[in-house]
């Protein structure tokens, strides 16, 4: 395994800290103010023994707990160790791994219990290293902090990065982690040509001055079922409400949400799906729904193909796009969104 490298050009022997701990600036500024209520609390009481207040010593404590709790990845290039730490004061590697036996690090999500005495779950996104021996470095509970943390930590060793998430797969150096997509394919000579229609479609395409749309048919599924199901199960709590005379405060909330869940899946599947460039942003909308979503193009870093969906994603944002069924229809999206990609971020294209 290469050793990091400094800007100078020489193998880095520097130890790297990288935190984990996304809230750390609001648990220093909470520490401090419950270490200063702590010691106006013990100079409000000069003639009692500290022992008789308690509640001073407790706004202590708590503000050492917060203002000495760290959680990090140490890389240690000089001992070929990188290792998850975590503790108070004195920090104790959780989790550790030989660097000479690792080639690269690994970012994906994970279904993990969530603790409690039934059986729900929550997505954990879990930092591993891979090679001859790895395991899970870390793990985040939110996807774009994670993202952070493993590109960090990717660069202090100098090894790619494989982003997993949504079943997708993709690979970068660790120089090309802040690259833009487009960027890349220009350094490595793949040039994104115009799609070629050879065969029938239900894609359209539009352009103008400033803009490129392309719609495709919604995802089958039958509004009239959601429509019945709907109905049905507002009918049925209207019928007990009636029936047992029950307060209308809370048959109505859930009136409410059938009624917004049965709309919403009417006007996801009506119409058609819509993918629009414009000169800064791109835009997905799904149906007729009023939602939207929407990211800069100057921030797509990589795009994730999985099954029927593809992702583009950034350090900050991403946006899921459903994929038609056809093959051919499959290929000609992708083309039209490499080709807008490259356009806007600013590289020449055929």
């Amino acid at each position: 395994m290469a050793s990091p490298v400094s800007a100078s050009g020489r193998a880095s022997t520097d130890v790297r800290r990288i935190p984990i701990d996304r809230v750390r600036r609001f648990r220093y500024l909470l520490g401090s103010l419950l270490l200063f209520a702590g010691a106006v609390s013990f100079w409000s009481a000069p003639q009692r023994a500290l022992a008789d207040v308690p509640q001073a010593w407790l706004l202590v404590i708590a503000a050492t707990l917060l203002l000495t709790y760290r959680n990090y990845v140490e890389v240690n290039p000089g001992a070929r160790r990188v290792a998850h730490r975590l503790g108070f004061v004195f920090t104790w590697p959780w989790t550790k791994f030989d660097t000479g036996r690792i080639d690269r690090v690994e970012l994906k999500s994970a279904e993990k219990d969530s603790g409690g005495d039934d059986d729900d779950t929550r997505t954990a996104y879990v930092i591993s290293v891979k090679g001859e021996s790895g395991g899970q470095l870390c793990e985040h509970e939110q996807m774009f902090p994670a993202r952070l943390v493993a590109e960090r930590v990717a660069r202090a060793l100098n090894m790619p990065l494989e982003n997993r998430l949504f079943g997708g797969w993709s690979v970068r150096k660790p120089e090309d982690l802040d690259v833009s997509l487009a960027e890349r394919w220009r350094q490595s000579g793949r040039f994104k040509t115009a799609p070629v229609i050879e065969g029938a479609t239900t894609l359209e395409v539009r352009h103008d001055d400033e803009t490129s749309e392309l719609s495709m048919p919604v995802a089958r599924f039958s509004r009239g079922i959601a429509a019945l199901v709907g109905a049905s199960l507002v009918g049925a709590i209207v019928f007990l409400v009636i029936q047992f005379d029950l307060p209308v405060l809370i048959p109505g909330g859930f009136i409410l949400a059938i009624l917004y869940f049965t709309i919403g899946m009417i006007l996801r599947h009506s119409g058609r799906d819509r993918l629009r460039f414009g000169v800064d942003t791109v835009h997905y909308r799904r149906g007729w729904l009023l939602s939207r979503q929407r990211m800069d193009i100057a921030e797509i870093e990589e795009i994730l193909s999985s099954g029927d969906r593809l992702v583009l994603m950034g350090d900050r944002s991403h946006v899921m796009i459903d994929r038609p069924k056809g093959e051919l229809d499959r290929e000609l999206l992708r083309q039209f969104i490499e080709r807008q990609i490259a356009r806007r971020q600013g590289v020449p294209v055929d």
